[in-house]
């Protein structure tokens, strides 16, 4: 199987406003980003999807290997050579037990997007962190620069997430499933 036409859309509206003397002005913000994803190699394109969710133990971690270590939904080793997508949701309570929930951090092995020393990204309960690079992507390399950690930085609550890969598979003969994405 193969990736069919997708679109990757992220919207985001709503309206403000504010009371002065004697009015109440009004503005309104809409802006929507809707990306076609089709099956290949190539720009604009993608050919497997790997997503998971789960639960973290109190100042545990999980780390997701993207060549030859996780497998998709056909029970296929994942051998990534590009990451092209990606989204992880911190789906953690907003409050567990009156104190504020678990938030995440999340560092990569030299993953284009979070390639420092010492860098990472935080995403509170409730948060997501959603990036693509659909014209190039992020190249992959097994060792060096394959793997994405989810921590748990709280101490005495579990953390839940959500994530969704998207990229190039290396080796065609693995499968890959079709997908359609929506972020708000």
């Amino acid at each position: 199987m193969s990736i069919n036409t997708s679109q990757y859309i992220v919207s985001l509206s709503g309206t403000i406003n504010d009371t002065f003397d004697l009015m109440t002005p009004t503005a309104n913000y809409d802006l929507t980003l809707t990306q076609t994803i089709t099956n290949g190699t190539g720009e604009n394109q993608g050919n497997i999807v790997y997503s998971d969710s789960g639960d973290i133990s109190a100042s545990g971690s999980v780390t997701i290997d993207l060549i030859s270590v996780v497998t998709d939904v056909y029970n296929h080793q994942l051998n990534m050579s590009e990451l092209k997508l990606i989204e992880i949701r911190n789906t953690s309570d907003q409050e567990t037990g009156g104190a504020t929930s678990s938030i995440i951090k999340v560092e990569t092995n030299g993953i284009g997007f979070l390639t420092g020393t010492d860098e990472y990204l935080t995403i509170g309960p409730g948060s997501a962190f959603t990036t693509s690079s659909l014209l190039s992507g992020w190249a992959l390399s097994a060792g060096s620069a394959d793997t994405i950690t989810i921590a748990n930085q709280n101490a005495s609550a579990h953390a839940a997430y959500e994530i969704m890969v998207m990229g190039v598979q290396s080796n065609e003969s693995s499968s890959s499933s079709s997908f359609s994405s929506e972020s708000s």
